[in-house]
């Protein structure tokens, strides 16, 4: 089963998405960027050599990469079910649960939502930034 969502989009302000420039034109003006990509060929093996060591590190990786697949099949199987089941939580909590008409504005509700979560947000006291819990 395949639940397509729609192409994320980001509210206004909160980044871009897409350049000026269309991909063909970008994507060779990067590649054409030795710096760039020797800083992604550095990156991208540091990356690679950490995740082999935490791999190497667990016996039984694999199982619990595949038992997380089934997780996430389940999940999405009976996502209805569980969206319910929070939105009963919520509102037991005192909470308000508002359910988006279509798909892509709810991807677009949440995107929004998530970046107000992780925006910080400043302390009087410090003038330091810190990022808001709930």
């Amino acid at each position: 089963m395949t639940t397509f969502l729609g192409m994320p989009t980001a509210p206004r302000g909160v980044g871009h998405l897409r350049g000026k420039d269309p991909f063909p034109v970008a994507a060779r003006r990067a590649l054409a960027d030795t710096q760039l990509r020797r800083n992604l060929a550095k990156a991208t093996s540091g990356i690679r050599a950490k995740r082999a060591s935490v791999v190497a590190e667990v016996p039984d990786w694999e199982q619990l990469r595949e038992a997380g697949r089934a997780i996430k099949v389940r999940t999405m199987a009976h996502l209805d079910r569980y969206l319910e089941q929070l939105e009963a939580q919520v509102t037991a909590h005192g909470g308000a649960v508002h359910w988006a008409r279509t798909p892509p504005r709810r991807m677009t509700s949440w995107w929004a939502w998530s970046v107000r979560q992780a925006r910080p947000t400043w302390s009087r006291s410090s003038r330091s930034p810190r990022t808001r819990s709930r």
